[in-house]
């Protein structure tokens, strides 16, 4: 048996770039605003204004850790206090100007409330770096804190690893046809695409990857869903997975061109 028609799913921005067929079309404005990794040069970028927290102690900057930030109480010494994204879960602001409630608050799962100020009364300064903590606590409850402290990842020992297992899969004449639970996955993910969740379908996509790593079109969705997130050091990583696969496929050298530039804009964020 021969492998099944792909069943791609077409993305704004990338139909008629890689050849795929009509499908569902995602507005700019499902796009989520910004990728992990934007998330995290933002907070860098401004660590400098935060001020204050609710017991008067005030903070000298701070600095990304693997599972959050760290915010320095005392210069000498640099010790403060640890945030982890996993154990909050909203973000209250307030930009009224009142003294007396914090520019924003991180509310625990628990109840319980971490209050922050800004140094700087610039509004856009506080709503991207309020914008980007809450991206990266949602993205830390549904999934695991995204670390900020990584280079974007090269992978090569990964995709070493994926090539050889995959190796007896290429190595077939006729591939295996999808499991039901594969297909189950599938259509969750095209499911959650219809009704513009791409964190769910990115989770579904990701769960069929796991029932079957050899799942091609399931890597190449991944990758464009990860593309319209900007995340595209994820989205480069997924498609290098499906141009391992079937290397001879008729868009593998447009999937490889956009692999190239996710690549090259991953590059650029990080501030290579």
């Amino acid at each position: 048996m021969r492998v099944g028609r792909m069943q791609w799913i077409a993305y704004a921005g990338m139909v008629g770039i890689l050849g795929i067929g009509a499908g569902k079309m995602l507005r700019a404005q499902d796009v989520a605003p910004m990728s992990n990794r934007e998330a995290c040069q933002t907070m860098k970028r401004l660590f400098s204004i935060v001020a204050g927290d609710g017991v008067d102690t005030p903070y000298y900057g701070g600095y990304l850790t693997q599972t959050g930030f760290f915010m320095i109480e005392n210069k000498k010494s640099g010790k403060g206090t640890a945030f982890n994204f996993k154990d909050f879960q909203s973000v209250k602001v307030n930009f009224n100007g009142d003294d007396n409630i914090h520019d924003f608050i991180l509310v625990s799962s628990t109840g319980e409330t971490r209050g922050i100020d800004f140094s700087t009364q610039d509004k856009q300064a506080k709503s991207d770096f309020v914008q980007a903590v809450n991206h990266l606590v949602l993205f830390a409850k549904k999934h695991h804190p995204f670390d900020c402290t990584a280079p974007p990842p090269e992978y090569k020992a990964e995709l070493d690893a994926f090539t050889a297992q995959t190796s007896a899969w290429r190595a077939l004449a006729t591939k295996p046809a999808p499991s039901d639970e594969l297909t189950k996955k599938r259509l969750l993910a095209e499911d959650a695409v219809d009704q513009k969740d791409l964190d769910g379908a990115a989770d579904y996509y990701n769960a069929g990857l796991v029932i079957d790593p050899t799942w091609a079109s399931g890597w190449f969705n991944l990758a464009l869903l990860y593309a319209e997130q900007r995340d595209y050091g994820q989205a480069s990583f997924s498609m290098k997975h499906y141009l391992i696969l079937l290397p001879n496929a008729p868009d593998a050298a447009a999937a490889k061109d956009k692999m190239l530039l996710w690549e090259a804009k991953a590059e650029e964020a990080a501030g290579k």
